[in-house]
């Protein structure tokens, strides 16, 4: 017959009373019921008719209709009626639910999957879920991770287990504990990483279940240090430009006293090649207080265009003074294709450095050959 799909359900008559009521309504004379007049033209003819509600935890949702039983509809028929109505709402309601739940998981599981933190959950003692951020930071497989022998400490560093286990002790007592905390783990491939974890516990399933995040802070971590140590670094420089002040002041009048004392000696005196040494000495010690003033950033370099075997040279008698008898010294001084542009005082230290761990390298002494030449190297 021709209906109007527009028309609510139910709109009149034994339906209404039906679903309103929330009972079984029959008819088992509607051929002659002031309802056939609403009947649409070319319907079905109807000798009696059964509605029954279709209930979900005692609200009527909709209505099953059924008509033309040949002996009629008795009370049975209606509370069979109902009784399947009432089944058929229950499977229609769990078939949307699981819908609906599988769409939820399927949102829930891309939201984590694309988290660039670790996510997992332990349940019973299991590891119950885990995204791929996980794995990556585990070098395991989800096989590897889901299986029940797994445990997270397999990845932890072990100079960091003992915090976590002293936690985990911490907790079962019953002691109120910060959920975010710092350790570091090493994957299977030996990969470390310094992660900051967020764990708490949530309902899950039918129990209580422990939801981890794991973050990533190994480059925020080595910025920290380098920071550290740019702050030390100044700090130090900080105290070098004040020692050195102080130095300075201490230089001044052994450095003047020892020039006057030349003035009025004779090169022939006994004593002048050891003030001759006094003064040199003091001029390295001016030099290296202008190499501490340099690091505090309160003085320039000195940089000078010199050659390069004068300035080995003159620095001999320096390194002859400093290095160990055992240990002799020889310098062959090449060919220089042209003059360099140095700070004298900062490349007399490195020399300085370089012999003295050559030296510290050679106990039982040794020789210490210094040779200069010129070299070509290609740009790249």
């Amino acid at each position: 017959c021709d209906v109007d799909p527009d028309l609510p359900m139910p709109i009149r008559g034994l339906r209404e009373i039906a679903y309103r009521t929330n009972e079984v309504a029959i008819d088992n004379d509607f051929s002659n019921s002031e309802w056939m007049e609403y009947i649409p033209p070319n319907h079905v003819a109807l000798e009696n008719v059964l509605f029954a509600p279709m209930s979900l935890e005692g609200v009527a949702v909709g209505i099953i209709g059924v008509a033309n039983k040949p002996s009629g509809f008795t009370e049975r028929d209606g509370k069979i009626t109902k009784s399947f109505g009432d089944l058929a709402v229950v499977a229609l309601t769990y078939a949307l639910n699981k819908e609906n739940l599988e769409k939820s998981e399927e949102k829930f599981r891309s939201v984590i999957e694309q988290s660039n933190d670790a996510i997992y959950i332990v349940f019973n003692s299991k590891f119950d879920l885990t995204n791929l951020r996980f794995t990556e930071m585990t070098g395991f497989t989800a096989e590897d991770i889901m299986s029940e022998g797994f445990d997270l400490m397999e990845v932890v560093d072990p100079k960091d287990r003992e915090m976590i286990m002293q936690r985990e002790e911490k907790r079962k007592l019953g002691h109120e504990l910060s959920s975010v905390y710092e350790f570091s783990i090493i994957s299977k491939t030996g990969n470390r990483l310094v992660v900051q974890a967020s764990v708490s516990e949530i309902k899950y399933q039918d129990g209580i279940a422990v939801l981890g995040v794991l973050r990533d802070i190994s480059q925020q971590k080595s910025l920290e240090d380098q920071l550290f140590q740019a702050q030390k670094i100044e700090s130090i420089g900080h105290l070098a430009g004040g020692i050195a002040h102080d130095f300075n002041n201490l230089l001044t009048p052994i450095l003047a006293s020892s020039e006057l004392a030349l003035i009025d000696m004779e090169p022939t005196h006994p004593l002048h090649e050891s003030f001759q040494d006094i003064v040199e000495a003091a001029d390295r010690a001016a030099e290296l207080t202008r190499q501490l003033l340099a690091f505090s950033r309160k003085q320039v370099l000195n940089v000078q265009v010199v050659d390069l075997n004068k300035v080995i040279d003159n620095f001999r008698k320096i390194l002859r003074r400093t290095i160990r008898e055992n240990v002799k010294i020889e310098i062959n001084y090449g060919v220089l294709a042209g003059s360099v542009q140095v700070d004298v005082s900062q490349f007399e230290q490195i020399l300085m450095n370089l012999f003295v761990n050559a030296q510290d390298a050679m106990p039982c002494g040794g020789i210490i050959t210094l040779h200069t030449e010129s070299v070509n190297f290609d740009i790249e």
